[in-house]
């Protein structure tokens, strides 16, 4: 080992950046509307070794807006929200 120490054991298992981006149609939603749901969510996701058994833990964080349209006459209702998920130590 190296006197800074092993530089792979710093590296995480997996690092991404991910941006989803998703539209569709429904009809008949709550009876008798037909609605279109637009999705934009981007984030991160993390996952370490770093624990002393040498089992992972991940971290996930995400950022998202869903906007529901109802297609008869264009009126949204939008939701914005974060969401963090870890797993536990």
């Amino acid at each position: 080992m190296s006197a800074g120490g092993s530089p792979a054991a710093a590296e995480p298992i997996e690092h991404d950046h991910f941006h989803d981006v998703t539209s569709e149609v429904l009809e008949d939603f709550c009876g008798d509307l037909t609605v279109r749901f637009d999705v934009d969510s981007r984030g991160t996701f993390l996952l370490n070794a770093h624990r002393p058994d040498g089992l992972a833990y991940g971290l996930e964080n995400v950022h998202s807006t869903v906007t529901v349209t109802n297609l008869a006459n264009g009126k949204t209702f939008t939701e914005v929200f974060n969401q963090v998920s870890r797993t536990s130590r």
